[in-house]
């Protein structure tokens, strides 16, 4: 009995080890690729914004539209790593 048991945990260990290393792995892969992508989303917006009207620029400074982007830029990196975190876990939703 205890042998059966053994063989039970070390199952279920080796396979929660395997995901937790995948996972890991899987992230430091795709963290730079997508700091990368939302850099580049940040440089093009950054430049098309500095092309506006200074009336524009200083409502959107007076809106605080900055605070904003940054805001929802966050919320997208944040969305896409749980995302990915899912697939790799093998939560389904």
């Amino acid at each position: 009995m205890p042998y059966v048991i053994g063989i039970i945990l070390s199952t279920i260990i080796s396979s929660f080890l395997a995901r937790i290393f995948i996972g890991a792995g899987l992230a430091l892969l795709t963290y730079p690729f997508v700091s990368e992508l939302l850099d580049s989303l940040i440089d093009s917006a950054q430049t098309n914004i500095n092309q506006l009207p200074a009336f524009a620029l200083s409502m959107m400074k007076l809106l605080e539209l900055d605070k904003c982007v940054s805001i929802i830029l966050s919320a997208v990196q944040v969305l896409i790593y749980v995302k990915l975190a899912k697939v790799i876990v093998g939560v389904s939703t």
